[in-house]
């Protein structure tokens, strides 16, 4: 995962017409569903409740890494409705990480075949997000990986797009959101391995830095809500466009995040080509991380441009997870300009022209023979 690369700058698109001071449609409470289960596994933190397509399922949040924290890294609710990260004691390793399974495992042994993984093309995933303790340099990561990866040394045959964490193989990556309270991003990655064309591998996409921050349109000091929606307008398994939509206090952003369309500014067609496959063939499984590491790309917002900048070692909370069938988003990309077409008028037939009236010939009389030169036999 990309969160420490240095020297990258993100690509800030704004679609036109797509910011609007309307206040959105609330988004409906997803019904609460039978009690969250239980699970003693000290590989478990807690158990995730979530929506797919409105019915209420539970995860099991695995502890994918350890951080340094005063009590748990970590935790669910009682409802299991919000994932909390708690605030750390100090910068150790890459921070917490946890990842979803559809099994309660044992005390010992990963069950990296458990781990729920989604194929999302065609769909939509939508959580609220609240990252208002996380300051510069901090990074809440929740994205999408090609995991499990059988030759990874991770636990849990974790990877991702960097081989990051010290053991990861190498393996796609769809970061729905990387974010402090005054920075955030989506970043569509294609394995490092792979670049099929000439276009970069990735994709990384901002708000737009005057309207993502503390207080601004987009409040990154409450709590708001995100939406990525994976089209696949060309063909069933190929995602055609990436779409987020950001909703915060009445406002709303809508992003294309990336597209094969080239006449986008961000065309990642070795990304989506990656992540396509990827889902088609086995899914990918949702990680999320609480990462202390300077983040250097929230450089690009003005409250984190100084150089003595450190992670104050907060916190943050995702909750309301719910993932839809439904192949819209309430904003999308405006399509390419048409070629240019001349249309020709038809024209009434050119008449043609009138011919010249000849003069009428003047009669030439016959001429008489006179009677005194008849002959006569």
């Amino acid at each position: 995962m990309f969160w420490f690369a240095a020297g990258v700058v993100a690509v800030s698109l704004v679609l036109s017409g797509c910011g609007t001071e309307a206040p959105p449609t609330p988004a409906p409470t997803p019904p609460p569903g039978p009690p969250v289960s239980t699970c003693a596994s000290k590989q478990v933190v807690g158990v995730l409740r979530y929506w797919e397509d409105g019915e209420a399922k539970g995860a099991f949040v695995i502890r994918g890494s350890d951080g340094s924290c005063a009590g748990p890294c970590v935790t669910t609710s009682d409802d299991g409705r919000t994932l909390t990260f708690n605030a750390q004691a100090d910068i150790a390793g890459d921070g917490p990480l946890v990842y979803l399974s559809a099994h309660c495992p044992d005390d010992s042994s990963p069950e990296p075949q458990n781990l729920i993984s989604w194929n999302l093309i065609g769909k939509t995933i939508k959580y609220n997000v609240d990252v208002s303790g996380l300051d510069c340099r901090c990074m809440a990561g929740v994205y999408l990986t090609g995991m499990p990866k059988f030759d990874s040394s991770c636990p849990w045959g974790y990877c991702d797009a960097a081989s990051g964490h010290g053991c990861a193989s190498n393996c796609q990556e769809m970061d729905l959101l990387q974010a402090n309270s005054r920075f955030a991003l989506v970043n569509v990655q294609a394995s490092k391995n792979a670049k099929a064309d000439g276009w970069s591998k990735q994709c990384r996409i901002s708000p737009n830095y005057r309207s993502y921050g503390v207080g601004k349109s987009i409040d990154g000091s409450r709590q708001y809500r995100i939406a990525t929606t994976f089209r696949n307008d060309t063909a069933p398994d190929v995602i055609s466009q990436v779409e987020t939509m950001w909703s915060s206090g009445g406002q709303q952003q809508c992003q294309v995040q990336s597209s094969t369309r080239e006449d986008l500014q961000c065309n990642a067609t070795t990304a989506l080509k990656d992540i396509s496959e990827q889902m088609s063939r086995s899914g990918m499984a949702l990680a999320v991380l609480n990462s202390a590491t300077p983040w250097v790309d929230d450089n690009q917002a003005e409250a984190c441009r100084s150089s003595g900048k450190t992670c104050n070692l907060g916190g943050f909370s995702i909750s309301d997870l719910q993932i839809e069938s439904a192949n819209d988003v309430p904003c999308t990309g405006p399509p390419p300009a048409p070629t240019p077409t001349t249309t020709t008028t038809p024209q009434p037939p050119t008449p043609q022209p009138a011919p010249t009236p000849q003069p009428t010939p003047v009669p030439v009389p016959t001429p008489s023979i006179p009677t005194h030169l008849s002959t006569s036999v």
